[in-house]
């Protein structure tokens, strides 16, 4: 039994002429990546939604800028995915790639799971 449904954001159509549907760690997969990629102010209805993550990779990278962006991710997850429970966010820097390799692991409250999703996120210096 699938306990969360979403469309996928892609918009794409299946072999049915359909959108597709994501569920449970694919839809908690695909609400945490929208999360954090949509910047606080980027809509109209929710002007509060979403995360400062983009003004946090403007800035110089540095031991600093590490720990606000795990910080500004476990802030805006704990803010506006209430299906999950943050266990922990890790950000380990590339200074030669100007990049930010990111792991964070979630318990999924209602199924009692545990997942882990790893983003690469790209300093904009």
């Amino acid at each position: 039994m699938t306990d969360y449904r979403d469309l996928d954001m892609s918009m794409e159509k299946n072999l049915y002429n359909d959108i597709d549907i994501k569920e449970d760690v694919d839809a908690i997969e695909q609400a945490v990546i929208d999360i954090l990629f949509t910047r606080v102010g980027e809509r109209e209805e929710m002007p509060s939604y979403g995360s400062i993550l983009f003004e946090t990779l403007m800035e110089k990278m540095s031991n600093i800028t590490t720990i606000e962006i795990r910080e500004n991710i476990t802030n805006a997850l704990k803010n506006w995915e209430p299906r999950v429970r943050v266990l922990s966010v890790n950000v380990e820097p590339n200074q030669e790639e100007h990049t930010y390799y990111v792991s964070i692991k979630v318990n999924i409250i209602r199924i009692n799971f545990e997942t882990e999703f790893n983003i690469t996120l790209e300093s904009i210096q």
